[in-house]
């Protein structure tokens, strides 16, 4: 009887233990807010991370502009100072041209002018003539023996075209004026040493601009010996940086205002070039076809294999007016007819003209030299004939 209670009250007490409805729901709705906050955390992390990918891009963008805008701004720079550096160089040949032909000389005499005068002095002076003449080289035949001597006998005077290669140093004065523009187009052009004190500069940039600075000086470094030759010298370079700009402008095409100056700059420096040629082209065609083309010129024998820096010497038996010595009445041009420009120097102690091309002879070329009659003695006598001497620069 006791035992059959015992197990009764035990099954009734397991049978009244039951999980309560409210602590089974608790902890749902706690597993599904677990859920819920990690998907809302999930959420909000990636839209952090699309936030932070987006700002990332804009500022990956800024920062592109940035070098692009300090790219161009440094491109620009470079190219404006070249500019000031080819401007000035351009007044330096336009000074070089107003020099050589702006001579204050009378047009050219013609060859029945040059005969008439010698021939009213022709009698008064023939006596005298004979008297001063002389052999070039009688007195030092050794001197004469190492130097290429040609003689052209006129009916006022004797003289002799000698090249001497160890004649004295002259037109220092030309010469420094080429070194002064040398050193004024390079400090135009900086460098990049400057431009790193400055302001920063990327190593791309750094080495674009080295390139760039290369190649101009290259271009600075080359030589031509006719003003025709240096102005075409000088729009080759307006075209190459013409060049770099149209690459720029393609690259930069909505931010190209500040490239606009540089262009219009271009255009006028090269009207400005253009009118000079023009005007070289005038002045020394008149010139070489003067002297060119007189039938009555005493033509010597040409010279080949002549050095690219040969020195010419005139030595006259008179002393020569000075103000005769000039770009019109001794002119050194190639075969086209350019004047090749050269230094005119003369020397009254020894009655000598020395003429000397600063860039040299070009090789392979052919030059004349001619002498005009309108080259005259200190009495005012005329050559009583022109002279043309043909060379060929090895």
């Amino acid at each position: 009887m006791n035992k059959r209670i015992k197990v009764l009250v035990t099954a009734s007490i397991v049978s009244t233990f039951v999980i309560p409805a409210s602590y089974a729901s608790g902890i749902a709705t706690s597993n599904e807010k677990y859920v819920n906050n990690k998907i809302e955390l999930s959420a909000k992390n990636a839209a952090k991370e699309k936030v932070e990918e987006i700002k990332g891009k804009k500022d990956k963008k800024e920062s592109k502009n940035e070098k692009n805008k300090k790219h161009l701004e440094n491109m620009t720079s470079t190219i404006l100072k070249r500019l000031e550096g080819i401007e000035k160089e351009t007044l330096k040949i336009e000074e070089q041209i107003n020099s050589y032909f702006e001579t204050g000389m009378s047009a050219p005499e013609s060859e029945d002018e040059a005969n008439s005068e010698e021939q009213a002095d022709g009698a008064e002076e023939a006596a005298g003539n004979e008297e001063v003449v002389e052999s070039p080289g009688e007195d030092n035949n050794e001197t004469v023996s190492d130097t290429e001597t040609i003689e052209a006998s006129t009916g006022t005077e004797n003289q002799s075209v000698t090249n001497d290669t160890d004649a004295e140093e002259v037109g220092q004065d030309k010469l420094i004026d080429e070194e002064e523009t040398t050193e004024e187009v390079t400090e135009e052009l900086g460098d990049t040493e400057e431009l790193e004190e400055a302001e920063e500069i990327s190593e791309e940039d750094k080495e674009e601009l080295e390139e760039i600075e290369e190649e101009f000086e290259e271009e600075d470094n080359s030589r031509y010996n006719s003003f025709y030759g240096k102005l075409n010298a000088q729009l080759n370079k307006l075209n190459s940086v013409t060049n770099k700009l149209d690459a720029l402008s393609n690259k930069y095409s909505d931010d190209n205002e500040g490239l606009q100056s540089a262009y219009d700059k271009i255009e006028e420096m090269k009207a400005k070039i253009d009118q000079l040629i023009n005007s070289v082209d005038e002045k020394q065609g008149e010139i070489v076809k003067h002297l060119r083309e007189n039938k009555n010129k005493k033509v010597l024998e040409q010279k080949e294999d002549v050095e690219e820096n040969k020195t010419w010497q005139i030595t006259f038996s008179r002393e020569l007016d000075s103000e005769t010595v000039n770009g019109e009445n001794i002119v050194v041009s190639d075969a086209e007819g350019n004047i090749a420009v050269v230094d005119l120097n003369y020397d009254s102690e020894n009655k000598q003209v020395i003429i000397e091309c600063k860039e040299g002879f070009e090789p392979g070329k052919t030059y004349y030299l001619n002498i005009s009659t309108n080259v005259k003695s200190a009495e005012g006598n005329n050559l009583s004939e022109a002279i043309e001497m043909g060379f060929t620069v090895k």
